[in-house]
């Protein structure tokens, strides 16, 4: 049983070296010899599978993707052939929800604003959108709260309007890409849309790059200059625009969801549904417990920027800017390379909930509790 798999998948060899031989792959740009004898083949965002792919590895029974998205698996090319499919849905949930919160507390921090009484649109309430809502509450945030095709399918939930939610001091996107139905994603955020986030708004871009149209976004950023816009994914990766990427306050490397914690759960998920394919027994767990804990005394501080320092001891968006900054004078291709670079040798960042926390004000530790911070009381 040959099992080829993405080299950025953790730990593949603990885990699906017990079930088969494990073997990795580059998968931008691929090489479609080294998927040729494979069985079972595991992915990641960068690796578009579709006929071509397919048509490349003729003894594939089961294809996984360790991402929470999966709009590069092409679904009807995969039916076709009869292979089924799997996605680490919401493994990485819980670090896109942290970026989020680290780059607002830096916002808040730079511009010296409070955060608690804004409001805040989140456009798309899945796994990510669902977790957005509940840290902005703790931290006083009002959530607006739009995801009209949930709505549709689920009687429990009401959608604010995408004028509502784009009225907001905040507005964050956390929608999957998709190009058809009545629904669709692609340019979601268009020139009209634009014109509806309020001038001073922050924009905050998590989710695919392509939910924004970049032109008009260009022009906002470019010639209005009245938007703060904060990034981690981009049109047209791995080349973002440089005009855009100059203007964006924050910008990262699509590595929101790159948590050391959110990687092992990514080849958990996947690992549990190749077994589950196969057959096999699961005797491998991700080990969570070896990532450590990070002490961070807060005596002193308070307010916003008591939660940065707490945050950024875990993440510091500040430091993956600086690397993204650096590219700008790059050739195009040059520049595309370092983007896959930085995503393959991304450093361990852990996730909020290796953090302990001493000598916080009573209502930072019930924020950073409500967030995962182990608070001591001490």
């Amino acid at each position: 049983m040959l099992i080829a798999l993405d080299e950025n998948i953790r730990e593949v060899q603990a885990s699906f070296g017990t079930i088969g031989v494990a073997r990795t792959f580059q998968g931008r740009p691929l090489d479609l010899s080294a998927i040729r004898d494979a069985d079972i083949i595991c992915v990641r965002s960068v690796t578009k599978v579709n006929e071509e792919f397919l048509k490349a590895a003729p003894k594939v029974k089961f294809i996984a993707t360790a991402t929470s998205g999966s709009e590069h698996l092409d679904k009807e090319a995969l039916k076709a052939h009869n292979i089924p499919w799997a996605a680490a849905r919401g493994s990485n949930a819980t670090s896109v929800t942290e970026w989020v919160m680290a780059v607002l507390l830096l916002h808040a921090c730079r511009n010296k604003q409070t955060l608690a009484g804004k409001s805040i649109g989140i456009i798309g309430v899945g796994e990510v959108g669902s977790r957005v809502a509940k840290y902005s509450e703790a931290l006083g945030l009002k959530p607006v709260l739009c995801d009209p095709p949930r709505a549709e399918r689920d009687k429990d939930f009401t959608s604010a309007t995408y004028e509502e939610a784009l009225s907001c001091d905040i507005v964050t996107l956390h929608t999957d890409l998709t190009t058809e139905g009545p629904h669709k994603t692609y340019h979601l955020i268009d020139a009209e849309k634009l014109s509806r986030i309020k001038e001073g708004a922050v924009l905050i871009q998590a989710s695919r790059g392509a939910v924004i149209d970049s032109a008009p976004l260009k022009v906002r950023l470019m010639k209005v200059r009245d938007l703060d816009f904060y990034a981690d994914v981009w049109e047209g990766e791995p080349c973002p625009d440089k005009d855009i990427l100059c203007c964006a306050q924050i910008a990262t490397p699509h590595i929101a969801g790159y948590s050391w914690d959110g990687k092992l759960r990514g080849t958990e998920m996947i690992y549990s549904a190749v077994c589950d394919f196969l057959g096999k027994e699961k005797t491998w767990r991700a080990p969570y417990e070896q990532g450590g804990k990070v002490e961070v005394d807060l005596s002193g501080l308070t307010g916003e920027k008591a939660l940065y320092k707490a945050v950024s001891a875990l993440y510091d968006p500040e430091a993956d800017d600086t690397a993204m900054c650096e590219t700008l004078d790059m050739g195009d291709t040059r520049r595309a390379e370092r983007f896959d670079e930085l995503r393959k040798k991304y450093p361990k960042r852990l996730e909020f909930s290796h953090g302990i926390i001493k000598n916080a004000g009573a209502n930072e530790k019930n924020i950073l509790k409500a967030w995962g911070f182990e608070v001591s009381y001490d």
